[in-house]
Parts: C-alpha cells; sequence; structure tokens
C-alpha cells in the first residue's frame, strides 16, 4: 500500500492541471467573444455609413516633380559659353507673311489692241447647201418642161412666168412688224470694233450674235438712257477662248460716260469705264 504521502502528491498534481485548463477554456471564449463582437461592430458600420464617409483621393500639395539639386549625369562640352547666352536671349525671327499680287486685268489699251488684230472671222460659204439647192432647181425645171412639153432651156422662163402669174401677191405687213424690223435694223449692223474716246462696257459674251442680242435687251430696258449710243464688240482672244465685250459709245468726254454708268448702276445694270487709248 502507498503511503499517505504519496496520495497528497497526485492529488495536487491533479488540482493544478484543471485549474490550467479552466484558465485556457476562458481566455479563449473572451478572444472569441472579442472578435465576434468586433466583426458585428464592423458590419453595422458598414451598413449604416453614408457617402461622406467614402474615402476621398486627393491630390497632393506642392509640386509633383522637384528638380534636384546635383541632377547629376555626363556634362556636355562647351556648356556656358556666351554664345550660347546669346541665342538664347536674341527676339524670335520675324514671320514674314507675302501675299499674292491680285490677278491682272487687261487694260483698254490691250483690249483695243486685240480688237484691232483680230477682225471678226468671216462666214465660210456652204457648197453642201448650194449643191442641194441646185440639183432641187434643177428637178423642178425637169418637171415644169416635161408637163409643159417644151425643152429643158426654156423651161426656167417659162415656169417662172407661170409662178409669178399664178403666185397671190404677199400680204402686207402689218405697221408694228415694219416698225419692228426697223428699229432692229442698226443693231443687227456690223458693229464698230474700234471707237475713239471713252466708252462704257456692259459685259463680255461667248459670241458676237449673243453680244448683239444683250444690246437689243439693254436697249429695250433702258432705251432713255442709250439714245444715241451704238454698240461696238471688241473680240478678246485668249488662250483658251476668245470673248467679245459690249461696249457703249461715243460719249464727248469721261464725265459723259461715267454719268451713264452711274444711271445703269442705279437700275441695277452692271457697268465699266473704258478710257480712250
Amino acid at each position: 500500500m502507498r503511503d499517505e504521502s504519496q496520495l497528497y502528491d497526485a492529488y495536487d498534481v491533479d488540482a493544478g492541471g484543471a485549474r490550467r485548463s479552466r484558465l485556457g477554456a476562458a481566455v479563449g471564449a473572451f478572444v472569441s467573444l472579442a472578435v465576434l463582437a468586433g466583426v458585428v461592430v464592423w458590419a453595422y458600420r458598414l451598413g449604416v455609413r453614408d457617402a461622406t464617409d467614402v474615402p476621398v483621393v486627393r491630390a497632393v500639395e506642392g509640386p509633383m516633380r522637384v528638380r534636384p539639386d546635383d541632377p547629376g549625369g555626363a556634362q556636355a562640352a562647351h556648356q556656358g559659353r556666351a554664345v550660347y547666352d546669346v541665342m538664347a536671349d536674341a527676339p524670335p525671327p520675324l514671320e514674314t507673311i507675302v501675299i499674292a499680287p491680285p490677278p491682272e486685268r487687261l487694260s483698254a489699251e490691250d483690249v483695243a489692241s486685240f480688237a484691232r488684230a483680230a477682225p471678226p472671222p468671216a462666214r465660210q460659204p456652204e457648197p453642201a447647201q448650194a449643191s442641194i439647192s441646185d440639183a432641187i432647181a434643177s428637178e423642178v425645171d425637169g418637171l415644169v418642161a416635161a408637163v409643159l412639153g417644151v425643152s429643158a432651156t426654156e423651161a426656167p422662163a417659162v415656169a417662172g412666168s407661170v409662178a409669178i402669174a399664178r403666185a397671190p401677191a404677199p400680204a402686207p405687213r402689218p405697221a408694228a412688224v415694219r416698225v419692228a424690223a426697223r428699229a432692229d435694223a442698226p443693231a443687227a449692223a456690223a458693229p464698230v470694233v474700234a471707237v475713239d474716246g471713252p466708252q462704257v462696257q456692259l459685259g463680255a459674251y461667248l459670241s458676237e450674235a449673243d453680244a448683239l442680242r444683250m444690246w437689243r435687251g439693254f436697249r429695250a430696258r433702258n432705251g432713255d438712257l442709250l439714245a444715241g449710243r451704238a454698240p461696238a464688240v471688241a473680240p478678246l482672244v485668249g488662250a483658251n477662248r476668245t470673248l467679245y465685250r459690249l461696249r457703249a459709245a461715243p460719249f464727248a468726254d469721261m464725265a459723259e460716260a461715267r454719268a451713264l454708268c452711274a444711271a445703269l448702276r442705279s437700275r441695277g445694270e452692271d457697268c465699266l469705264l473704258v478710257e480712250p487709248n
């Protein structure tokens, strides 16, 4: 049998181990409760915080980059020369702007020289139409000779007499038609190409016929201003085409031409003064 001292020693050892185990369990429970309480508080704050609690990234005050006192690196040769300081302090070069000159316009002398050097082209004869007319006339003469029973040499005279005898006299034209024909006769005449003295240019056209037609329009609209004036068409031969300039003339002096041009412009017409050669 064991004695009483051995029994008491065994009891003391068992009692100390039980106390330590209880202490460890209490510490573990406290830590668990603390962690649980922290999680609950964090979740509550996360749910109830507003937009003002959102963290905002702010810019750092002061310059973003500061040049160091000693940047280091290799030093290039020829630094600190006075010539570089002079070039750095010199004002920038002035920018020169060159404006292109306006297009040159032909003067009255050039137009007059072109007009004298280039006469209006003459119309070429049309032999084809003449031959067709001769053939038709010969066939008509043959038919008339066959009907009347005469020779072909006498047929033209007989046919002409028959035609004159049977053809009705043409009806007289109305007075309005005769007046219009007389009024248009001066415009259809050959225009004056070169006129001494000042002129008033009314426009430039692609053909002489267009220029004369526009002259009749000018006369119809401004007959009171263009009374006593005649059209002058001056051809201007260019590199690609020929323009025909319509002008009104004559004038006693530049003052009279200037007054007419001012009156035409007041009515919405375009005109240009041409000084004498």
